[in-house]
C-alpha cells in the first residue's frame, strides 16, 4: 500500500511538472502548420500563417509567453498588420516580450477567453499594438477574422475596422506591467472588464484606447460602439510598487506625452482609479502643435487616492482638452483633473468639459484650469443633470475646488484666465468648498468669469464663489441664475488686491436667504470696486449678513461699487448691512426697488466715502440721500467711517413701496432716530 501511495503521489507530481512545461505557443493548423513552437525564443514565421495583401494572419491553439521568453513575428516588409487569434479556449498570459521584426507592422492579439499581462510583460514592435478579447475582427465591410468560430472567417486585404463581441466578453488584466509603443503609434486594450494594477501604458505622441464592454456589439476605438452594455475599468495600486517614475507614485499610469502629445480614449460602464495617472503633455518646442486630448465615456467614474488626469502644454503648443461623460456619477476623493499651459507659453491651455449625472468633489479634490504664459487659460464647462457637491479638505487643509487661475507669485504673464460655466439643478458648496477664478502674482491678465445656472444654490460653512485678482488684471464677473439661494456662513465675493478693478456680481433668483454672517461682496484694495446687481422676484432675506461693495484705493478715481436690489416682493434686513463705501474715491450708489422693505434689528444701509464724495441712496426711485444726517456710530467693526455719510439706521421699521408712505418715514430717518 505504501508503494502504491508513493507511485500515485509520484504520478501526480510528474503530471504537474509535465503540465508546467507544455509549450506555451501552439499553432492550431487552421491557417497552416499545426504544432508547438520551441521556446524560450519563439520564432513565428510568416509561412506559418497566411498573408493576404498587407494582412498576415496567424492562428494559435494557445498563446502565452513566460518571464524571460520572447515571441517574435517575422515576415516581409509588405506586411502592414499582423493578426493573431487564439482559438483553444484558454486565456493568454504574457509575462515576457512580444516582438516584431516586420518594419512598422501593427500587431493585433485576439483571444476571446481572456488576456493577462503580468510582471515583465513588454512590447518590442515598431507599429501599433491592439490586445482584445473580442470574438472577431471585422475587415472592411465584408471580411471577418473570427477567433470564436474560425470556420466563419472571411479573410480579405482590408485592414481591421472594428472589434466584434458576441456576448459576455472576457476580461483583460494588466498587472505589474509596463506596456509602451513607439512615437505616433496607438496602444489599445479592448475587452470585458479591464483592470490595471501597478502598471503603466505609454504612447508618446500617439493614442491610448481603453474600451470595456459587457455585451455583444462592435467597437471602433475612439469613434463608437454598438454594445448595449459597457464593462468595468479599474486602475489601482497593488501592494508592491514595481514602477517608480515620478515621486515614487506612478502606480497605474496612462501617458501619451511627447513632442506633440497624444490622445487617450477610455470607454467603459464603470471606471475606477486609485492612485492612477492619465496624462498628455507636449514637450517644450517652438513647433505649432496641439497636445492630445483625453476622452472618457462611462456610466460611473470614481477617482481616489491622488489619481490625477491632466494635459499640459509648453512653448507655442495648444493644450489638450479633457472631456468626460459619466451618465450616472463622477466621484472624486482626494484627486484632480487639470489642464494647464506652462511658463513662457504662448499656446492656450486646453478645456475641461464634463457631462455628468452627479458630480461630487471631496477631501480636497479639484478641477483646475491654469496658465503661466501669455496663452489663455482653458474654460471649464460642467453640465450635471442631477447635482454638484463640493466639500471636505485634504491632509494639508486644501479644500475641494473648481478653479481657473492665471499666474503665480514669480512669473510675469499676460494670459487671461479661463471661464467657468456650470449648469445643474443643485449646486452645494460647503466646508470651504469653492468655485473660483483668479489672476495672481505679476500677471496683467484678467481673471476668468464665473457663470452659474442652477435651481438650488447652497453655500454652507464657508462655501464660497469667488473671483480675485492680485496683479493689474481685472477680476472676473460672477453671474448667477437660480430659483433659490440659501447661504449659511457662505459667501459670494469679488476681490482685487492689486491694481486691477474688482469684478462685478450679478444675481438673478426667485428667493435668496443669507444667514449667519453670510456675505455677498466686492472689495478693491488699490483700485475701483465692483458692482453688485441683485434681481429677486420674491423674497430677499438677510439675517446677521451683508451685501457690500467697498473700494479701499487711495486715488480719487477709486470709486466704490454700486449696489442695486431690484424687484423683490419683500426685502428683509435683520441685523444686517447694505454698504457701498470708498476710502478716497466716491462712495457707491445704493438703489433698492422693492414692494416691501422690512428692517429688523440693528440694520444699516450706507453709501459713503471716508475722504471723498458720498454715494447716493435710492429707495424705490426716490433719492433720499440729502434727507439723511451724518451718524458717527460705527456699525462695521472692520472699518471706521467718516463724518459725512448718507446712512439709514433702524431697529425695527416697515417701509411700503408707495411714495407717501416712504415720505412719512423720512422724518425719523432724517433725524437719525431708532424706532422700536
Amino acid at each position: 500500500m505504501k508503494i502504491n501511495r508513493l507511485q500515485s503521489s509520484l504520478s501526480v507530481v510528474l503530471f504537474s511538472l509535465s503540465s508546467a512545461v507544455l509549450a506555451e505557443i501552439v499553432l492550431d493548423g487552421t491557417l497552416g502548420t499545426k504544432g508547438a513552437l520551441v521556446g524560450p525564443y519563439f520564432l513565428i514565421k510568416n509561412t506559418m500563417g497566411q498573408q493576404i495583401g498587407g494582412n498576415l494572419f496567424h492562428s494559435f491553439e494557445s498563446f502565452s509567453v513566460n518571464t524571460g521568453e520572447r515571441a517574435t513575428f517575422i515576415g516581409p516588409s509588405s506586411v502592414e498588420n499582423i493578426l493573431a487569434r487564439v482559438t483553444g479556449g484558454n486565456r493568454s498570459v504574457i509575462n515576457g516580450t512580444l516582438r516584431s521584426e516586420i518594419p512598422n507592422a501593427n500587431l493585433y492579439l485576439l483571444n476571446p477567453s481572456g488576456i493577462l499581462f503580468g510582471k515583465n510583460a513588454r512590447l518590442d514592435i515598431a507599429g501599433s499594438f491592439h490586445a482584445s478579447t473580442a470574438d472577431y475582427l471585422r475587415l472592411g465591410e465584408e471580411g471577418r477574422f473570427s477567433a470564436r468560430y474560425p470556420v466563419d472567417s472571411l479573410l480579405t486585404v482590408a485592414p481591421p475596422q472594428a472589434f466584434g463581441f458576441l456576448d459576455n466578453p472576457a476580461p483583460i488584466t494588466i498587472q505589474d506591467s509596463l506596456l509602451s509603443v513607439h512615437e505616433d503609434k496607438t496602444l489599445s486594450i479592448l475587452g470585458g472588464d479591464l483592470q490595471m494594477d501597478n502598471s503603466a501604458l505609454y504612447a508618446p505622441d500617439g493614442q491610448v484606447n481603453l474600451v470595456s464592454v459587457a455585451s455583444g456589439g462592435e467597437v471602433i476605438p475612439s469613434l463608437s460602439n454598438t454594445a448595449d452594455k459597457l464593462g468595468i475599468i479599474t486602475l489601482s495600486q497593488s501592494p508592491e510598487v514595481a514602477f517608480k517614475k515620478i515621486d515614487d507614485t506612478e502606480i497605474a499610469n496612462i501617458d501619451t506625452s511627447g513632442v506633440n502629445g497624444g490622445n487617450v480614449f477610455i470607454q467603459g460602464g464603470k471606471f475606477f482609479s486609485s492612485g492612477g495617472r492619465i496624462s498628455s503633455q507636449v514637450a517644450p518646442s517652438l513647433t505649432q502643435t496641439k497636445v492630445g486630448s483625453i476622452t472618457i465615456e462611462t456610466q460611473e467614474m470614481t477617482l481616489q487616492d491622488n489619481t490625477y488626469i491632466d494635459t499640459k502644454t509648453y512653448g507655442s503648443g495648444e493644450g489638450g482638452d479633457i472631456t468626460i461623460t459619466a451618465t450616472d456619477n463622477l466621484t472624486m476623493i482626494g484627486s484632480s483633473i487639470s489642464v494647464a499651459s506652462g511658463p513662457e507659453t504662448t499656446g492656450n491651455a486646453g478645456t475641461i468639459q464634463l457631462n455628468i449625472g452627479q458630480l461630487t468633489l471631496q477631501e480636497g479634490s479639484f478641477l483646475n484650469s491654469g496658465t503661466l504664459g501669455s496663452g489663455k487659460g482653458g474654460d471649464i464647462t460642467i453640465m450635471a443633470t442631477q447635482g454638484i457637491s463640493l466639500f471636505g479638505q485634504d491632509m494639508s487643509s486644501q479644500p475641494s475646488l473648481i478653479a481657473s487661475s492665471v499666474g503665480d507669485s514669480f512669473t510675469r504673464i499676460s494670459g487671461d484666465g479661463g471661464q467657468i460655466r456650470i449648469t445643474t439643478p443643485r449646486l452645494e458648496l460647503k466646508d470651504r468648498g469653492a468655485v473660483q477664478t483668479g489672476a495672481f502674482g505679476l500677471t496683467s491678465g484678467n481673471a476668468g468669469n464665473i457663470w452659474l445656472k442652477t435651481d438650488h444654490l447652497i453655500l454652507n460653512n464657508s462655501g464660497t464663489i469667488i473671483s480675485s485678482t492680485v496683479g493689474s488684471g481685472s477680476g472676473g464677473t460672477i453671474k448667477i441664475f437660480s430659483t433659490d439661494i440659501e447661504m449659511n456662513s457662505g459667501s459670494i465675493k469679488s476681490r482685487s488686491v492689486g491694481k486691477g478693478n474688482a469684478g462685478s456680481i450679478r444675481v438673478t433668483t426667485e428667493t435668496a436667504s443669507l444667514n449667519d454672517i453670510s456675505i455677498i461682496s466686492t472689495l478693491a484694495l488699490d483700485a475701483g470696486g465692483g458692482n453688485i446687481e441683485f434681481n429677486v422676484r420674491d423674497h430677499l432675506y438677510l439675517f446677521d449678513s451683508g451685501i457690500t461693495a467697498y473700494a479701499k484705493g487711495k486715488q480719487p478715481h477709486h470709486h466704490g461699487g454700486n449696489i442695486t436690489i431690484e424687484n423683490p416682493r419683500l426685502f428683509t434686513l435683520d441685523n444686517s448691512q447694505l454698504l457701498a463705501n470708498a476710502k478716497r474715491g466716491k462712495g457707491g450708489n445704493i438703489d433698492v426697488r422693492a414692494t416691501q422693505i422690512r428692517p429688523l434689528g440693528d440694520s444699516v444701509i450706507d453709501a459713503s466715502s471716508e475722504l471723498g464724495l458720498n454715494g447716493r441712496l435710492f429707495i424705490n426711485g426716490i433719492d433720499i440721500s440729502n434727507n439723511i444726517i451724518p451718524l458717527s456710530i460705527n456699525y462695521l467693526a472692520a472699518e471706521k467711517f467718516g463724518r459725512s455719510r448718507p446712512t439709514l439706521v433702524w431697529h425695527s421699521e416697515f417701509l411700503e413701496s408707495n411714495a407717501s408712505a416712504l415720505e412719512s418715514q423720512t422724518s425719523w430717518l432724517s433725524m437719525g432716530c431708532r424706532h422700536h
